[in-house]
């Protein structure tokens, strides 16, 4: 199971452009799935920090367009009210 999550999360880190760990065999972020000998998956602790990274970056995301849904809200509201003063 950690196998399947772990390469989610890395297609997704790869995605978004967010780097993941050096494949290392030995002593890296990487250790091999005790449930398939020869596959790999990331550390707990590394696969933790990556799923943060990445949701750091959809946070990141998200606020870039929640700025310009409020602008585009903003101004067709006002273009509303002028609207509404001019057919009076």
């Amino acid at each position: 199971m950690i196998r399947l999550t772990s390469n989610y999360y890395v297609r997704l880190a790869h995605r978004m452009l967010i780097p993941v760990p050096e494949f290392k065999t030995e002593g890296g972020h990487w250790m091999e799935s005790e449930e398939h000998p020869g596959r790999y998956h990331l550390t707990p602790q590394t696969l933790h920090e990556l799923r943060a990274a990445i949701r750091s970056e959809k946070k990141a995301r998200r606020e870039e367009w929640t700025v310009w849904l409020v602008l585009i809200t903003g101004i067709l509201g006002a273009l509303s009210g002028l609207v509404a003063i001019i057919k009076n």
